[in-house]
């Protein structure tokens, strides 16, 4: 049996996922990404636990993405008296371990799967001055992988919480982190057969790799809503395509990348044999997400002298509450993120599908996916940027917006928001991810 963990770190909340090629899917909890020091111990808390605490350091994720070139395994910080390194791998330790008890509680011990791979997403880290981050990331994501076999000794889950003594952290970090340093450096400048040599690989008989979060939050959609995928007219060119352009809305950054779905046909028959999943060179993560919009909130109810914390500020962000999208800063939010999709598209590297039917599909993930207008400025400006290319009214009229509904699991009691919420993970853990081919043009 193959068994896949999809781990999603994120700047406000991480989740995980696991899948395996029986079918199998079993969704995690979504913990709280802040790391807090209790008494000699870091500790992690479930989102719905609403821990606050006085010492804790918040958006990791988000302080890699703005100083990717900080200390990262020097350098204690104040909050919590630990570097950014060891917080980052004590939070990838919680999310494993957490998904070792939980699988365990079901009758599924990982440590039995025939081959099991871990996939870790991370935002599209492609810039020179993004490499420092994606490197120290997967450098603690490998350490952190050692845990769910070694163990953390006094490590516990009590309290609806995850509790490591600091000392046990250090002492993994001491013992594997010589063979992290080992493993090939991330080139400079991107290009992805070098991408690929570094981001791959097998610890202790457990494979690794490392997804980008709009090839992970896009591949459910692409590969999963296909009820008619052998059904009606295949002998078209048209009917054999679909083309995907995914923008993934987390805390962090924002992530968005081109996909393709074409079918094999039997050169005998031609009838469809399977799909053909494709992934052509993705957007560069972009700084304006979901923490700035949630910020803006905040500042505007202590200017209003309303109440609030921060916390209260990204629930309504996400509630569907509608009377604050007329804000100033939601439309700045919203163009900002268009333009840059908009200008993504402009580029794409595809001049042989892009151009003809079948038309573009968008798809938007993400937790402040919930906040509408920005589908209609996305949208609006895919549609601007496939004119400027000269694409005819027939494709770029028909572009739309897709839900991100997935079947299985909105009968599974989870709403459009949450499957939103869950893309990334329910990507990475995929048994199929491993059909995705990437492709530098078309």
């Amino acid at each position: 049996m193959d068994a896949y963990l999809g781990v999603d770190w994120g700047t406000h909340s991480s989740k995980w996922c696991y899948q395996d090629s029986t079918g199998k899917v079993i969704v995690g909890e979504i913990w709280d990404s802040q790391v807090w020091r209790i008494n000699d111990s870091l500790a992690m808390f479930p989102l719905s636990r609403r821990y606050s605490g006085d010492n804790g350091v918040a958006a990791l994720k988000r302080k890699l993405i703005r100083d990717p070139g900080q200390a990262f395994w020097n350098g204690e910080r104040s909050d919590i008296n630990a570097t950014l390194g060891e917080a980052v791998v004590f939070s990838l330790v919680t999310l494993l371990l957490d998904a070792v008890t939980r699988l365990r509680l079901v009758g599924i011990e990982l440590g039995k799967a025939e081959n099991l791979k871990v996939r870790f997403s991370h935002p599209n880290w492609i810039t020179p001055e993004a490499v420092a981050a994606l490197q120290c990331y997967r450098d603690a994501a490998v350490i952190a992988l050692s845990a769910p076999k070694s163990g953390l000794l006094g490590a516990v889950l009590e309290n609806g919480g995850f509790y490591a003594p600091l000392s046990t952290l250090k002492s993994l970090i001491d013992q594997r982190r010589p063979n992290a340093v080992k493993l090939e450096k991330f080139p400079h400048e991107y290009e992805y057969k070098a991408y690929r040599k570094c981001s791959t690989g097998v610890d202790d008989g457990v494979g690794w790799e490392f997804v980008f979060e709009s090839a992970a939050a896009g591949f459910p959609f692409i590969a999963e809503m296909e009820p008619d995928l052998f059904a009606g007219d295949t002998s078209s060119t048209d009917a054999k395509f679909r083309k995907l352009l995914v923008i993934d809305i987390g805390a962090g950054s924002t992530d968005a990348g081109y996909m393709l779905r074409t079918i094999r046909l039997d050169p005998h028959t031609h009838k469809p044999t399977e799909p053909i999943l494709i992934w052509l060179p993705a957007a560069a993560a972009l700084d304006m997400a979901g923490t700035w919009l949630t910020d803006q909130i905040h500042a505007d109810w202590h200017q209003q002298g309303r109440k609030g914390t921060r916390t209260e500020a990204e629930d309504y962000k996400t509630s569907g509450v509608t009377d604050w999208y007329s804000k100033p800063y939601v439309t700045k939010w919203c163009s900002d993120i268009a333009s840059h999709v908009g200008h993504y598209m402009s580029e794409v590297h595809d001049t042989t599908r892009l151009p003809h039917k079948p038309f573009l599909e968008l798809v938007v993930t993400g937790g402040s996916s919930a906040v509408t207008p920005v589908k209609t400025y996305l949208l609006d400006a895919v549609k601007d940027a496939l004119v400027r290319r000269g694409i005819g009214a027939g494709v770029v009229d028909e572009t739309n917006v897709i839900q991100p509904y997935l079947a299985a699991f909105a009968q599974g009691g989870y709403s459009d928001t949450q499957m939103a919420q869950l893309a990334v993970s329910l990507g990475a853990s995929h048994p199929r991810m491993v059909d995705l081919t990437h492709y530098d043009s078309l």
